[in-house]
């Protein structure tokens, strides 16, 4: 074997180090390989522990109740980007669908008849090209249509739709429509996008799988109404009160509960994404200011997002007060995973015995105190309370608020609900020995989960060495499918006391279809870090699919891994056609922006972040269409003619250290940022040559504005699209 020489110029160090660090990356790859291993190793040990807390059935009022809320939550969500619907989502704002298209959905675009490339919008109605924008992920209806009647014309869908599934009329297509139609809206402009809209996105996609509309609900009472016509409804003060008869000779066909138990898997998947929320930016929150303990005192001083000038509090706590709340903050975060351990727990608990053994004792105390729900959703009420009163950041915080509700069990809720009402008693649940609820208890051996672990390892090698791993996976499924099958021609004697969500089939595809989408999160939120990027990268590839077509792909690294430290503003200067210079007065260094109290969020202090370079995930490249964007406004607003250019200054100040404002006494933003702010222009538009710089013919024409010059879109052709896809 010939070895080749090392250069002189080559340092033999280095080479030694870069070594070290690929062993390092392998060595993480099969420390993570291992612990997935022995998880899925402790799953199979455990499998019985695994159906009683995913795929049982529950009481439906706890997910009708988280319905409402987080339902209209939803809807005050988009409504909280009212002043700008225009402006980010139709063609006489930020950009048209046809730039709207190739820079968030070119894949899916890519072949479009030449009809929807001009902006037709039903002219790309080929087989292929719809085929291959139903392949996601971005289904925005206004990629298609986006004047400004097609945006109110989708508004007023998107409304009715979701109203319909808050008061829970035809609550499953209600649901699906208005997860379908907010996430048209979303994936048109994601310049407004904030960890709010991620947050309701995933949620709103595990709520239309749960069956919400069992319980306080239009269906409900329609379906009550029904039976009570019919003589079969079991009613408060009859047979069964409320929670239904079985078949007897009184009712032969028996009676019916009103609320009948759903299953419980969709509410513990919530569950696990909050507190998977939680742990990950809390995890993520890993800099030096988090550390110090100095993250709240920069954060509540932004100039964006609070309420009132918290410049003074911050003088007098910023090194005491402020840095103990930043500790509980982060640490709670990272701890409040421990309430869903405690969930698991509670849920496999075990009947209490007259003389509970020691370690029976100390599991008891266990989830009644450090991972109880007292303590933890009491943090979670307390620290998003604080943060709601201290800033403006949208509906994050009331979204945070509802997911705790969540962590309730239906009967609790009714309960307290009954109490709020002065009621004797709340409506007992449906009674679980009913004969019609499923109870077939047979389940898969051991033996075919180790050999189906095995076959899944082996599928993983022969992919990393280029085999056909495909083959093996189908294998897999066969074997299981197969024991399934012959499982099920055994029919054991005797009865399960305990009612399913499902007989064997279904608990074995909502049992896969949990641990593939577990699994999937959890390999896209590993963190982005060189030691383990190497097995980061193709795993992500693999899930990518998955998350992002059904629209829970998702990202927590919220003020990580420090929060800025400088309040950063945006200028929008214009100098129209007679040369004078005029400022927008866009951000909050003009004081008509800055309403004390700031009350009601105005989204554009997000964007103007964006644009100008106040977060660490700034999109810069936004700034040309913003620039042109203003250019076209002033054509609008001044009889067609337009502005000779546009600019985009970065205003800026250090926030001064929670030690200067000890010593120095609390300052004035806008003042400091006249005395030590920095201006410079970051971008600068000559509207005149600027591509769609000036209004198009039909914007001109939709208002009654004079021909003028006009620069569009430069369209690809075809084949260019093609390539780019591939």
């Amino acid at each position: 074997m010939l070895v080749p020489r090392v250069p002189a110029s080559v340092n033999v160090d280095n080479t030694t180090e870069a070594t070290a660090s690929a062993i390092s990356i392998g060595s993480v790859g099969w420390w993570l390989l291992a612990a997935a291993v022995v998880i899925s190793a402790l799953l199979i040990v455990r499998r019985d522990g695994w159906r009683r807390f995913w795929l049982g059935v529950e009481d439906p009022r706890a997910i009708g109740l988280f319905r409402i809320v987080f339902g209209l939550l939803v809807i005050c969500n988009i409504n909280g980007l009212w002043e700008h619907f225009v402006f980010l989502f139709t063609d006489e704002g930020l950009f048209p669908a046809e730039v709207a298209r190739q820079v968030f959905a070119s894949h899916q675009f890519a072949g479009f008849g030449d009809g929807a490339m001009a902006g037709e919008p039903w002219g790309f109605f080929d087989a292929e090209a719809l085929g291959r924008f139903l392949s996601g992920p971005r289904y925005s209806l206004l990629y298609l249509w986006d004047s400004p009647t097609a945006l109110w014309i989708h508004l007023v869908a998107f409304w009715l739709v979701a109203l319909a599934f808050v008061v829970g009329a035809w609550t499953r297509v209600t649901g699906i429509l208005t997860f379908l139609l907010m996430n048209s809206l979303m994936h048109r402009n994601l310049l407004f996008w904030e960890g709010t809209d991620v947050v309701v996105r995933v949620f709103l996609a595990y709520l239309v799988l749960a069956r919400s509309g069992h319980a306080y609900s239009v269906d409900n009472w329609w379906r009550c109404r029904r039976l009570r016509r019919a003589g079969r409804l079991s009613e408060p003060g009859g047979p069964g009160e409320g929670a239904g008869v079985a078949p007897c000779d009184a009712h032969p066909e028996g009676l019916e509960a009103v609320y009948r138990r759903i299953p419980v898997w969709p509410r513990r998947l919530m569950m696990l994404q909050l507190a998977t929320v939680y742990f990950t930016t809390g995890a993520l929150k890993s800099g030096s200011v988090w550390a110090s303990g100095d993250a709240i005192y920069y954060a509540l001083n932004l100039d964006h997002f609070y309420r009132i000038p918290p410049q003074a509090l911050s003088a007098a706590l910023g090194t005491n007060v402020m840095r103990l709340a930043t500790w509980v903050v982060r640490f709670g975060e990272i701890g409040f995973a421990l309430v869903f351990v405690g969930a698991v727990l509670r849920a496999n608990a075990r009947p209490p015995s007259e003389a509970p053994s020691r370690t029976a004792r100390l599991r008891a105390w266990l989830v009644r105190w450090p991972l109880s729900r007292r303590v933890w959703i009491t943090w979670a009420v307390l620290v998003m309370g604080g943060i709601l009163v201290a800033m403006n950041i949208g509906q994050f915080q009331t979204v945070m608020l509802s997911l705790c509700l969540v962590y309730f069990r239906g009967e609790e809720l009714a309960g307290a609900l009954a109490r709020l009402r002065r009621s004797p008693a709340a409506i007992p649940v449906e009674d679980e020995d009913l004969p019609h609820l499923q109870r077939a208890d047979r389940a898969l051996p051991g033996w075919a989960l180790w050999i189906t672990l095995v076959a899944g390892l082996t599928a993983g090698w022969v992919q990393a060495v280029g085999g056909p791993s495909a083959w093996i996976a189908l294998g897999m499924l066969g074997f299981l499918a197969g024991v399934t099958w012959a499982r099920l021609r055994r029919d054991r004697a005797g009865q399960a006391t305990r009612a399913w969500a499902y007989g064997p089939w279904g608990r074995l595809l909502v049992s896969a279809g949990l641990l593939w989408h577990i699994g999937a999160v959890a390999v896209w939120l590993l963190p982005n870090v060189e030691s383990i990027r190497s097995v980061r990268t193709p795993a992500r590839a693999v899930v990518r699919p998955w998350l992002r077509t059904t629209q829970t792909d998702q990202g927590w690294s919220m003020f990580a891994p420090n929060p800025p430290r400088a309040n950063v503003l945006l200028q929008v200067l214009v100098t129209d056609a007679h040369g004078e210079i005029w400022d927008l007065r866009t951000d909050v260094y003009a004081p008509e922006q800055r309403p004390i109290p700031f009350i009601w969020n105005d989204r554009i202090r997000k964007m103007n972040r964006r644009l100008i370079g106040g977060e660490r995930n700034n999109a810069t490249w936004y700034r040309k269409w913003y620039a042109r964007y203003h250019c076209r406004q002033w054509a609008m607003e001044h009889d067609g003619v337009g502005p000779r250019s546009v600019q985009l200054v970065r205003r800026s100040y250090r926030i001064p250290s929670p030690e200067q404002t000890r010593a120095q006494g609390w300052y004035e933003p806008m003042e400091l940022l006249e005395r030590q702010g920095t201006s410079k222009v970051v971008h600068t538009e000559q509207c005149a040559t600027a591509v769609l710089g000036q209004p198009s013919p039909q914007i001109r024409q939709r208002h009654g504005l004079p021909e003028g010059e006009h620069r569009p879109w430069v369209k690809r052709r075809r084949a260019q699209w093609e390539t780019r896809a591939r």
